[in-house]
């Protein structure tokens, strides 16, 4: 397959999913160093999505800019990155793009925010499961040059942690290494628990995600429940909270270092496992934070050992 290039911008392409062939967008990245068959990969986003719109006037959209900013780090270092969205995620505007702090606007490419990313139909945990397998299979028929479709890599962060395992237990080593950010145990507990409601909203709702709640709640795919059914290399990463960093970051509310070493624990199969903290990171990390470097660094450093980019 041929795609146009436009320098180092990457190439939004749409894939059908299901039986009833819904659409969503992936953004793909491509390599910009190595000279043979490189291998991939993708990016698993978490319960926002791809978010652009919350956040105030000086960290709005930074889950989407963060998202693109590690993709553009995999190209630079030989990889593939490939990035889908989700059905019921939002499209994103010009009008999005435009209220954009200008730090984030700049390197934010105008041109995925044209308004046609597709994405038709509700977001459950188990749709994003799906939308993996679907573009697995693209990317494994497709012919794209220069991609070694037989080579995969999963990047996943918060809820999308869970939903990576599943989709992993499902096929097997074809997957052949793992790096999560921020994995709770059980993403249930927010969305089956008391404040269900508050977190429904927050999460969810806010952003403009389309949802069926039933639906939601049960598909729900928890990392807890499927890291032990894992045998490729994991690596559980996240932030632990600095009070006395120079620049103080956000406790991460989401998770922590305890939950990845449960994790470690349950990686029964997995003889490759390691947890990874980066102190004063936090759940969303983007170019700008302070501890940007290490963050990217870990995760670069990992698939280089596991995943490595073969030049010839």
């Amino acid at each position: 397959m041929v795609m146009n290039w436009s320098g180092a911008q990457p190439v939004r392409i749409m894939i059908e999913v299901g039986e009833v062939r819904e659409a969503i967008a992936v953004d793909v990245y491509k390599p910009d160093t190595g000279n043979g068959p490189a291998p991939s990969i993708i990016l698993v986003t978490g319960g926002a999505g791809k978010d652009l719109r919350s956040g105030d006037d000086t960290t709005r959209g930074k889950s989407a800019v963060g998202t693109h900013d590690l993709a553009a780090v995999l190209a630079s270092e030989g990889y593939w990155a490939f990035v889908p969205s989700r059905r019921g995620d939002p499209a994103w505007t010009y009008k999005d793009w435009e209220v954009l702090p200008e730090r984030f606007r700049a390197r934010m490419p105008r041109a995925l925010c044209d308004g046609n990313a597709g994405n038709n139909g509700t977001h459950t945990h188990l749709r994003q499961v799906e939308e993996l397998h679907a573009l697995q299979s693209w990317m494994q028929a497709s012919n794209i040059a220069g991609l070694d479709a037989s080579r995969i890599g999963i990047f996943a962060r918060s809820a999308g942690c869970g939903i990576a395992l599943r989709h992993a237990a499902s096929v097997g080593k074809s997957i052949r290494a793992m790096f999560f950010w921020g994995a709770a145990l059980r993403t249930s507990q927010w969305f089956l628990g008391p404040k269900s409601d508050e977190y429904f909203n927050r999460v969810l709702t806010s952003r403009g995600i389309c949802v069926d709640r039933q639906e939601f709640c049960r598909g729900l795919c928890d990392a807890i429940d499927w890291v032990g059914a894992i045998s490729i290399p994991l690596a559980f990463g996240c932030a632990d909270w600095d009070g006395y960093a120079p620049v103080k970051s956000e406790r991460d509310p989401w998770t922590g270092p305890e939950e990845q070493i449960q994790l470690l624990r349950y990686s029964l199969n997995a003889r490759d496992a390691i947890v990874i903290i980066v102190k004063g990171a936090e759940h969303t990390m983007y170019l700008e934070h302070p501890t940007w470097t290490a963050y990217s660094t870990a995760i670069i450093s990992w698939f280089r050992e596991k995943l490595p980019v073969i030049t010839i």
